[in-house]
């Protein structure tokens, strides 16, 4: 005879092999050890999903974290660079201006910045060329090449301001005019030896106080040097005169350079610079 059990619960006498109570229904034996498994592996299975919903969480947290974090300011070498880019004072040359033409009128207007600007221009005339800087105002700011008769190639350096240019031009042929802003150009050092014919721009030669010079002139008209600063200005003007001539000249004074001459003349010229 099978050994009798009862239902934990009601009492009911259970035979071999049920699984339930027939009489309150509640689960018996291995079936009632099944359940209590599959209720403590749903309950890890619950807790796994939360651990890993939990991470996600987290990690998202951390990410948003790390994109969210505040930009770094510019440091005060930064800041620095970009006010000796932008300071005031510091004139950046402008771009070189080609200007042409055929005969008498106004040239396209172009714009220079303050300091030296240099005016370098062709004429095929048969007889005078002339060519004046006006300014936006329309006031003259003075003859910057001319010739008396003939073809024509020549440049004079100027120290000009900050502004909008016409060229006033007078000629009977084509012309041409570029206009350059040379900057930190390297100067040679003296004695240095120019020479030319008619009127040019030359240098730059570095000096510190006094320099002498020794001019040679074949032209028969007025013949002028002029010294010039690095940022256009005359320092000097050790020559006027008129005719050939040969002569030697002290020129003092000469500080933060380095330095450039227009020579002026209607014939072939030489110039040596050497120190004082």
């Amino acid at each position: 005879m099978s050994d009798v059990r009862s239902c934990a619960d009601c009492g009911q006498p259970l035979e071999e092999g049920w699984q339930a109570c027939p009489n309150c229904g509640r689960l018996v034996g291995d079936a009632s050890r099944s359940k209590r498994n599959l209720a403590l592996g749903l309950g890890a299975l619950t807790g796994g999903l939360a651990l890993v919903v939990v991470g996600v969480l987290l990690a998202t947290h951390t990410k948003t974290t790390v994109v969210r974090r505040p930009t770094a300011r510019p440091s005060a070498l930064t800041n620095a660079a970009t006010a000796t880019a932008t300071a005031p004072g510091v004139a950046r040359p402008a771009a070189p201006s080609h200007l042409g033409g055929t005969g008498p009128g106004s040239s396209a207007p172009f714009t220079v910045t303050s300091g030296l600007a240099v005016f370098s221009g062709t004429c095929a005339c048969t007889k005078s060329f002339s060519a004046s800087l006006i300014d936006a105002g329309g006031r003259t700011q003075g003859v910057i090449l001319s010739s008396a008769a003939g073809r024509f190639t020549g440049s004079f350096g100027k120290l000009v301001h900050a502004g909008a240019y016409t060229l006033k031009v007078g000629a009977d042929g084509p012309w041409s005019v570029d206009v350059s802003q040379p900057r930190n150009q390297p100067p040679k050092s003296l004695p240095q030896t120019f020479s030319g014919q008619g009127t040019m721009f030359v240098g730059p030669f570095a000096a510190t106080g006094s320099v002498k010079l020794t001019a040679n002139n074949a032209g028969s008209g007025t013949f002028i040097v002029e010294i010039l600063g690095p940022e256009g200005a005359v320092r000097a003007t050790p020559f006027t005169k008129v005719g050939k001539f040969s002569a030697s000249a002290v020129a003092s004074g000469l500080t933060s350079g380095p330095f450039y001459m227009n020579v002026h003349s209607d014939g072939t010229w030489s110039v040596v610079v050497a120190k004082s």
